[in-house]
């Protein structure tokens, strides 16, 4: 097993900071537009919240980095005033926790497009199973949910692309050179 250096906890941090960060302002974003279309809302852009496991995981290619960058993002959030409070930890533990399993799946050797729709679908399962269990959406109705969990997959799946795509700029830019999704092999 690889073992995790400071230089990757330093980006594990910042990932941590700069994406919870973005999670507290999507919170808001998305809370605006419940009083207009309602909880569906937060599914349109939920794949946000996905953001920070895919990424450190993708530059990274270490088992657990993705667990653990998605629990610090929430964390950072929760930090900032996150208006869903203390319960982000769990989700976002959750999400890391589907992101991971994605990987996993391939046995961390495949970082292509199937490994990031496969983890993105069960970032999004996951992530539903808690909010359908928190939020109470067993009082909405069964097509109801279905719209809602399908809109969150779909996010889900726009986000991680767009995630892949981010980082094979940034490693083509150069940026990561140091870091394993640059290495050969």
């Amino acid at each position: 097993m690889k073992k995790i250096t400071l230089k990757d906890v330093l980006l594990i941090a910042l990932l941590s900071v700069v994406l919870g960060i973005i999670y507290l302002g999507a919170g808001y974003v998305s809370g605006s537009l419940v009083p207009f279309i309602g909880p569906v809302a937060h599914e349109i852009i939920y794949g946000i919240w996905f953001v920070a496991a895919p990424m450190a995981i993708y530059i990274l290619r270490k088992p657990g980095t993705a667990i653990i960058t998605e629990l610090l993002a929430a964390l950072v959030e929760v930090l900032t005033g996150s208006v869903f409070g203390p319960s982000v930890l769990i989700i976002g533990t959750l999400q890391g926790l589907g992101s991971e399993l994605g990987f996993t799946f391939f046995g961390y050797k495949n970082y292509k497009w199937p490994a990031f729709i496969l983890s993105a679908i069960l970032t999004s399962l996951l992530s539903y199973a808690w909010s359908y269990y928190a939020n109470s959406y067993g009082a909405f109705g069964f097509t109801y949910n279905l719209v809602m969990i399908t809109v969150r997959t779909l996010s889900s799946i726009v986000f991680f692309l767009v995630t892949k795509g981010i980082c094979d700029q940034l490693k083509h830019s150069g940026v990561l050179n140091s870091y394993a999704i640059s290495q050969k092999g």
